[in-house]
């Protein structure tokens, strides 16, 4: 079996989407994105349904040593070794953190 190739022409200034939809419902939001843009659609994010649907906890779930709570907050592994523009918490901060009740949210 021969693979085949297809070539799709987009022309210039076809419109897409970015960023968030208001939508809790993952297919009704991609419903909504077929319908207005079906030649390039995107993937919508949907925070009001996770709070790990917000675009930095988004971005950073890939990245190593990165956790993503269900809150959307960020926990950052600093044994992995040097990571630039993080700084380590201080003793303080982390008496602080224990203290501080977490909330979960979704």
């Amino acid at each position: 079996m021969s693979a085949r190739a297809t070539l799709l022409s987009l022309p210039p200034g076809l419109s897409t989407g970015i960023g968030y939809l208001p939508h809790c419902d993952p297919g009704e939001a991609v419903e909504f994105v077929l319908r207005h843009s079906p030649r390039l659609p995107s993937a919508p994010s949907l925070p009001a349904r996770s709070r790990r649907e917000g675009m930095i906890a988004q971005a950073a779930s890939g990245l190593a040593g990165v956790t993503i709570r269900v809150d959307g907050s960020i926990d950052v592994d600093l044994s992995l070794g040097q990571i630039v523009g993080v700084e380590p918490r201080s003793r303080q901060q982390e008496r602080a953190l224990r203290r501080a009740p977490h909330r979960e949210v979704g």
